[in-house]
């Protein structure tokens, strides 16, 4: 029907109400750029609900999580939050639909997820070795300060490269090319994105998994043998 499909597409207008189905998926397709941004622009604020639950078990003190891992999970939560007026500013931008046209700003963006699930990756590590060398646990395990400090240097070394981004060029900051230029191969890539906007997600995906799978070694026998894993 056309009702759902203007929900979904804004640019649809009721002349639009003689167009076949077919035509109408065609519109309302997640291939258009401008519709994926749309579409991702709301479900980015909703990714907080399973993330709050997510919060839920990883602090309840049966679940024996270590201190670091924590210190990034919550860190994930922050940059959550910071990257959605980072969106909506982007968006009112005129000549700008979407965070991914702006690559230093994008940039940022990943560079923050990447490092609060490294963070995690590199706490559950620790953890995972020192359990099965059967060494005392890291700092890291115990304590919530070394990881923290970490995120707090990350946070001072983002806000300056973004400072000193806008500060190049005011007026057309969203133009500004990402460290001059530096690494932009955009026309190589997947997604117009600068190489190293590209491999901090690639870094992601690994350092995901990396720590999916320490997660999974943590709740084991030769660690804490937690059932509540």
């Amino acid at each position: 029907s056309f009702q759902p499909a203007l929900i979904l597409n804004p640019h649809l207008t009721p002349s639009s109400r003689s167009t076949t189905s077919t035509e109408m998926f065609k519109v309302a397709s997640l291939s258009d750029p401008m519709f994926a941004a749309a579409v991702a622009s709301k479900l980015y604020p909703a990714s907080m609900l399973p993330t709050l639950c997510e919060a839920y078990f990883r602090t309840r003190n049966e679940m024996e999580f270590p201190r670091g891992a924590v210190v990034g999970f919550f860190s994930q939560i922050v940059t959550i939050i910071i990257s959605i007026p980072m969106i909506e500013i982007t968006k009112r931008t005129e000549g700008v639909t979407s965070i991914l046209e702006v690559d230093w700003l994008h940039f940022i963006e990943a560079f923050m997820f990447w490092f609060s699930i490294h963070v995690q990756c590199m706490s559950f590590r620790q953890s995972v070795k020192a359990m099965e060398e059967n060494v005392p646990l890291p700092k890291s395990t115990l304590e919530y300060s070394p990881m923290a400090i970490k995120v707090l240097l990350l946070y001072c070394v983002a806000f300056f490269v973004g400072i000193g981004h806008f500060i190049a060029n005011p007026s057309r900051w969203h133009q500004v090319e990402l460290f001059g230029g530096l690494g932009n191969q955009k026309q190589l890539l997947p997604g117009q994105v600068s190489f190293l906007t590209w491999i901090f997600h690639w870094s992601m995906i690994v350092d995901f998994i990396e720590m999916l799978r320490y997660m999974c070694r943590w709740g084991d026998a030769e660690c804490t043998d937690n059932c509540q894993w």
